[in-house]
């Protein structure tokens, strides 16, 4: 088996999840997020890792690559829109659970209270911001 083609096909598959997650609707760019979110937390950490560096080097530039998008998923205009901000709001908290980047855990935290007070996209959204207030006291709880 021919390991640097598999991840090739690999590297190619993620490409086109992340390219979904910019291009398609708010809730199949969720569904991507949440399907590359369980890739990631599956990809051994670059610290712990076991295996080669270029695999920890791959793992954490894809982890870097997923909270990336995540962060810019949080302006999103179609989510005050979205049926999904349930979802939205689960897979905000499972992804800054599973971070270790404390850090990068901070400055999702100062962006999303910053979302809550202007209500989403300026159009309130009750359901959301008590949900996102749920989220932040889970959150610190976990930390």
């Amino acid at each position: 088996v021919d390991v640097s083609n598999s991840d090739d096909v690999f590297t190619k598959h993620m490409d086109t999840l992340f390219l979904i997650t910019h291009t398609s609707t708010f809730n199949i760019s969720l569904q991507a997020l949440m399907l590359i979110l369980q890739i990631t937390t599956t990809l051994p950490e670059a610290a712990a890792s076991t295996s080669t560096d270029s695999t920890s080097a791959f793992s954490t530039s894809l982890k870097d690559r997923f909270y990336r998008t995540l962060y810019a998923s949080l302006l999103d205009q179609r989510l005050a829109s979205s049926n999904k901000q349930a979802m939205y709001l689960n897979l905000l908290f499972k992804a800054l659970k599973a971070d270790t980047n404390i850090e990068r855990v901070k400055a999702f935290v100062r962006r999303f209270v910053q979302i809550l007070v202007v209500g989403v996209s300026g159009t309130g959204g009750v359901e959301f911001i008590a949900g996102g207030l749920y989220l932040l006291g889970e959150v610190s709880f976990y930390r």
